[in-house]
This record gives C-alpha cells, sequence and structure tokens, in this order.
C-alpha cells in the first residue's frame, strides 16, 4: 500500500445484509461495556472477508495515516440529535454500535478514561449548548488541532468516528494533518528540540512554575516507543524557553498550512492513526433542534491488551487529570453530576 494521507474505502456495494441482522442483538456499550468490546471483535468475522482484507491492511501499516469509509449504513430510525448530556437525554443504545465496535475491532481494544466522558467507553459527540465555546468536542467554536488525549500514559492508537448525522449546513469541517511528516521537513536542530521535554499547558493546577507561571509536567512532542516515534500536539501547548518557542511557534504555522478537511456524512466512518494524526473541526452553527451534526467515537488502544482491560471494564485512570485546568475538571465534574458525555 502506497502512503498517502488519507485513504478510501466505498461500503455502499457491501452486502451487509447478514452482519446487520445479526447486529440486532448487540449488547448497550453504556450498560455493558465488556460485553460490547467482546461481541465486537466476534462481529469482525461477520463483515465481508474483502472488507476485512482492506481494513486489516490499513491496520498493518506504519503511520497509516486517515481512512475514510463512505457509505455505511445507517438505522433508518435514528432519534433525533440530543441537545443535552447523554444520561440527561436517556441516550441509550440507536442501533450501530455493532458496526461501529466490529470495525474498530481491526485495529486494537476499545478504552476510555474513567475521569472523562461520562464514564462512558463510546462517546456521542454533538451540539450542547452550555459547552458552545469550550475546547471539548460537543462545543461549535473552532476545535483546535490536537492529537486525541495526547501525552497520557497510554492515548489511543487509533480514533474512530461514526458519522450518524452530518451538520444540515454542511459547515462543519473535520481537519487533520500528518505531524510526523510535517516535522521530518524540519532542520534537525528543531527536532531534536521537539524531541526534549519542553513543552506543557498553563494550567491552574501546576506541577512547574516560571516566572509566576503555572504549568503542566513537560512533555516532549516526538516520544520513542517501541523504537518507533509518536507524534503529539495539542494548539495551545507552551514552550518553556525562547528557543523551544521559536521551533513551536514554526510547528504551529506548518501544521496550519498542511491541513486536510473534509465534510463527514451520514455512514462515513474516520479513523485516524494517532500516533502522528493531528485534527479539529472548523466552527459551525447548531440549531438544538434534532437535526445537528451527531457522530460517535471510539478510542482504541492495541497497547493494552483485551484480558487487562476486561478486568477495568475498559476504563483506565487518567494520570494528567489532576492536572487539567479546573475549567476542564469543572466540565467533568458535570458530567459525573449528570451523567455528561463529552
Amino acid at each position: 500500500m502506497t502512503h498517502k494521507l488519507l485513504r478510501r474505502l466505498d461500503a455502499t456495494q457491501l452486502d451487509l445484509g447478514g452482519f446487520v441482522k445479526w447486529s440486532l442483538s448487540f449488547p448497550d456499550p453504556y450498560n455493558d461495556p465488556i460485553a460490547a468490546a467482546d461481541q465486537g471483535r466476534r462481529g469482525f468475522a461477520h463483515l465481508p472477508l474483502g472488507f476485512q482484507n482492506a481494513l486489516n491492511e490499513f491496520s498493518n501499516t506504519p503511520y497509516s495515516g486517515v481512512l475514510l469509509v463512505t457509505g455505511l449504513p445507517i438505522c433508518a430510525d435514528l432519534p433525533p440529535t440530543p441537545t443535552k448530556p447523554v444520561r440527561e437525554a436517556g441516550l441509550g443504545r440507536v442501533g450501530n454500535e455493532g458496526l461501529l465496535f466490529s470495525i474498530a475491532s481491526a485495529f486494537g481494544n476499545p478504552y476510555s478514561y474513567r475521569e472523562w466522558e461520562g464514564g462512558h467507553l463510546l462517546h456521542n459527540k454533538y451540539p450542547i449548548r452550555q459547552h458552545a465555546t469550550s475546547q471539548v468536542g460537543t462545543n461549535n467554536v473552532l476545535l483546535q488541532m490536537h492529537t486525541e488525549k495526547a501525552f497520557r500514559d497510554v492515548s489511543p492508537d487509533y480514533v474512530a468516528l461514526l458519522c450518524l448525522r452530518g451538520d444540515p449546513a454542511h459547515a462543519a469541517v473535520t481537519h487533520f494533518c500528518d505531524l510526523r511528516r510535517v516535522i521530518e521537513q524540519f532542520p534537525s536542530d528543531a527536532q531534536r528540540l521537539l524531541r526534549t521535554p519542553l513543552y506543557a499547558f498553563r494550567t491552574d493546577s501546576p506541577r512547574l512554575v516560571m516566572d509566576g507561571i503555572g504549568y503542566t509536567a513537560p512533555h516532549a512532542i516526538v516520544q520513542e516507543h517501541q523504537n518507533s516515534g509518536i507524534y503529539q500536539y495539542v494548539d495551545d501547548l507552551s514552550a518553556l524557553n525562547d528557543e523551544a518557542k521559536e521551533v513551536l511557534d514554526n510547528l504551529r504555522t506548518a501544521i496550519g498550512a498542511n491541513t486536510t478537511g473534509l465534510h463527514l456524512n451520514a455512514g462515513d466512518l474516520l479513523i485516524m492513526d494517532n500516533s502522528h494524526i493531528v485534527h479539529g473541526r472548523s466552527a459551525f452553527r447548531p440549531n438544538y433542534d434534532g437535526r445537528d451534526r451527531w457522530l460517535q467515537r471510539l478510542m482504541i488502544s492495541h497497547r493494552l491488551n483485551a484480558n487487562y482491560l476486561c478486568s477495568t471494564g475498559h476504563l483506565i485512570p487518567d494520570s494528567c487529570f489532576s492536572e487539567c485546568s479546573s475549567e476542564h475538571r469543572a466540565v467533568q465534574e458535570h458530567q459525573g453530576q449528570g451523567g455528561a458525555n463529552l
């Protein structure tokens, strides 16, 4: 498979009738995430063989980029897009979960963090009025370019986004960029700085204070794992010295110049290699009328094995949570009280 940033698979001609019938009894991932993950692994064998092969080829390609699967069937009786957090909205299984979990199993095991997303394994992303201007996936302002859950002990290896309902105004554009390719174009001295732990987030729960400003623990943007590089970035990172700041500013500019965007329509599934792809989303204007854009997300790891995740309910602790800003922690406390799912 030749390297390119975006690969496409058209699912409109796939015979998924048998799979859809099998998935009718798929477990509710909100009530039984362990059973959902287990059935997802079983479900992969029910997909058409050619589709399995294409998914396996992508998952076995180092630095695979982005895969867009189009034309997947969306359940005909999809409810209106919620306007409140998941539990407040009474949202449960809608009918496409079996397909999402089964495809995701080609890339590893689904997991999440106990402290985030209301403690759910499956995450729903739709606009919520109270989150409109926050840097969370349920906002409607520009969602900054980022690695999903960057700088965690275990960040996702892949992120899967299934579009249940597209933005009716076609204004919401998902952006992505190959951070590895961008950094490889930098001079060697700049690459050395990006491999040095000189980058952190400002926070009011600091691990480090410099010139009266609180920061999280510093990280390197390029880290080594099992003899390969992991490239992580978030747009609001700060640099801890002038030399690193110049490199970070240049990196931010280069990402902007090398970003690709696309509209997600109902039945589109976007799978991103989170080891080197950063992504974001344009601003858009929701109507909160039941017809707004609605995505379902799974975070996937091939480093965490299924037995370990089963023992944790597929939820692991986030060691960085205590360093997050009070604004973000307050959002999560609201999630815990009302079961909100950002």
